[in-house]
């Protein structure tokens, strides 16, 4: 590792990890409105419909992707997309859509 690297991962998020995905939404509710009603509905993944993605660090969750039918990504950057892609190659294809700007 060099100097300024950040260790990052990306992991399955839990009920903990809320305040910094709703912290995240809140950078732009109106872009992110669909993963906020997600989450309105319970953080269980049977209330959600998918799976809650996070692309984390030393400094927390600085990325989130929902994965249910929809595939919805929340404040990424070109290090989080590239990890959620490498993850998601492994699990295969599980949306019918990308739902989200175009980055």
């Amino acid at each position: 590792m060099t100097a300024g690297s950040v260790l990052a991962s990306v992991r399955l998020l839990t009920p903990d990890d809320l305040p910094e995905v709703r912290a995240l939404i809140d950078l732009d509710p109106v872009a992110h409105c669909f993963l906020a009603s997600r989450l309105a509905q319970g953080t269980e993944r049977w209330r959600m419909g998918g799976d809650l993605l996070g692309y984390v660090t030393d400094r927390g969750v600085e990325s989130a992707l929902y994965l249910g039918a929809n595939l919805v990504p929340v404040g990424t950057h070109a290090a989080s997309r590239a990890a959620f892609a490498d993850r998601l190659r492994r699990v295969g294809r599980r949306c019918s859509s990308l739902v989200g700007l175009a980055e």
